[in-house]
């Protein structure tokens, strides 16, 4: 199989990179010194001479609480640029992948959500990532929408400047004061096994939305993860529970905004690995566990 991956460089990027190459893939990767999305010429240029059988979309604006403030920014790359990737995909009948987020919903759901609950996003971060879902499917007939959430992997998001995981690591080791969000509920999710995941959907032609998260069978907070991290790391720094009003931000966020991913199970027959395990191997990975 040919596949493009475009943000060949981030955090599941560089991850998708690695898993289908191991599968004897021919993989492009494609990042923004090599397409720009916004453009939709760019986007021509860069894709239809390759003719892939897949285009995956891993390329984000990300910056939440700055896309209340320049939404147009946010729109361009999650919206415009998913529509013009899914254009020529559909104009060279290539399949095409659009990364997503567990933003597009309000949070105020009591159970983990489920690609049928209607996706209703609070901040503009949020709304430009379903407008980039809503026009990849309506242009593209061959459409995988994958959701994920909370991710941590070794390569770390660029744009954030690393990963959570890290950041709280880094504190604890210069013992600076820890607080953590305990009210709003997460899922956690490995890129390696985000990655394994959705080179199986993409191998079984599946397509429609699909969650895409590690197992969650305990509700998770980031002070939950925070505190594992913590204990697996063997890091006696203190940790301080806090709610997410002690936080102003620009952008409100979902209270939850966990994802089930029964229905990825159930399509991929994969035994995906609960949070907690995720984070071990990814501490052993990264070499932070004694």
């Amino acid at each position: 199989m040919k596949i493009v991956i475009i943000g060949s460089e981030g955090q599941l990027g560089s991850e998708l990179v690695d898993t289908f190459q191991s599968c004897n893939n021919t993989v492009i990767g494609l990042s923004h010194k090599e397409i720009n999305i916004e453009d939709n010429q760019s986007v021509k240029n860069g894709i239809a001479s390759i003719k892939p059988d897949m285009v995956i979309n891993c390329a984000a604006y990300v910056l939440v609480d700055k896309a209340e403030v320049e939404p147009l920014k946010a729109f361009e790359i999650n919206g415009i640029g998913s529509l013009n990737i899914a254009k020529i995909c559909n104009e060279i009948k290539s399949s095409y992948t659009y990364i997503s987020t567990d933003y597009v919903f309000p949070g105020n759901k009591k159970s983990a959500y489920l690609e049928t609950d209607n996706p209703d996003p609070i901040n503009v971060y949020g709304v430009s990532k379903l407008i980039g879902e809503n026009l990849a499917r309506q242009a593209c007939n061959n459409t995988l929408i994958v959701r994920v959430s909370s991710l941590f992997g070794k390569a770390g998001s660029k744009r954030k400047g690393g990963n959570f995981i890290e950041a709280i690591i880094a504190k604890a080791k210069s013992n600076e004061k820890i607080q953590v969000v305990n009210d709003t509920y997460i899922s956690p999710t490995y890129t390696q096994d985000a990655a394994n995941v959705i080179s199986n959907l993409i191998n079984k032609k599946e397509f429609g939305i699909v969650h895409v998260t590690n197992s969650n069978s305990q509700k998770c907070t980031w002070y939950s993860l925070a505190q594992k991290v913590l204990d697996l790391c063997d890091l006696q720094t203190p940790i301080e529970p806090v709610s997410s009003n002690s936080y102003k931000s620009a952008a409100p966020r979902p209270k939850n905004s966990s994802l089930s991913n029964r229905k990825a199970k159930k399509l991929t027959n994969l035994p995906i690995p609960d949070w907690e395990d995720a984070v071990k191997r990814y501490l052993n990975k990264t070499n932070h566990l004694k």
